[in-house]
């Protein structure tokens, strides 16, 4: 049987083709012709673990990385998306979430951060998902450069009173009221 890594693999995969200009955001599609060609898989069989993957994915826990310079929080805008939230995403299976955190960090935004560095913010569940999330401060603003255009199209340093606004209808909100506000 096929795991949840080689999945997450199809994804990567998948994001590592798609062209910005052309995103219909249609993994699943991607995902099943990838599992058939790499793995000989029936359509049938390919659809049930998509449709799988996917119930997987949402299960699964968030690193969110709270980036903030004086009085401004770093937030990135991702495709398909039409408002901002703190870097992060979903860890997986077998990660710490401190690392799952710094890679997440470093794939949206290019910025490398120590572990040492970083303060634990303990958050209840939002949306019925675990969210860990760590901060990072720092005395001046960041150079970032997002490494992969087609997932991150757009980040922008946010003054504190201006967050609830920015993050308007995502989860960030929620977590901007009980973290910061």
């Amino acid at each position: 049987m096929i795991s949840e890594n080689v999945l997450f693999d199809a994804e990567l995969s998948y994001w590592d083709q798609v062209d910005h200009h052309d995103y219909k955001g249609n993994f699943e599609g991607y995902a099943k012709r990838w599992l058939m060609i790499k793995y000989f898989l029936s359509p049938t069989d390919s659809y049930t673990l998509v449709k799988n993957f996917r119930k997987l994915k949402k299960s699964l826990a968030l690193a969110v990385a709270v980036i903030n310079v004086g009085n401004q929080y770093l937030l990135v805008k991702t495709t398909g998306r039409p408002y901002f939230e703190f870097p992060g995403g979903k860890i997986m299976p077998g990660e710490d979430s401190l690392d799952a955190t710094i890679r997440e960090l470093k794939e949206e935004t290019g910025i490398i951060v120590n572990k040492e560095d970083s303060k634990e913010l303990i958050l209840p569940q939002v949306h019925k998902r675990k969210i860990y999330c760590y901060m990072w401060t720092f005395k001046e603003t960041l150079q970032v450069v997002p490494p992969n255009p087609y997932e991150i199209i757009d980040v922008a340093w946010i003054k504190k009173e201006d967050l609830d606004h920015e993050t308007k209808n995502s989860y960030a909100s929620q977590l901007i009221n009980q973290l910061i506000l």
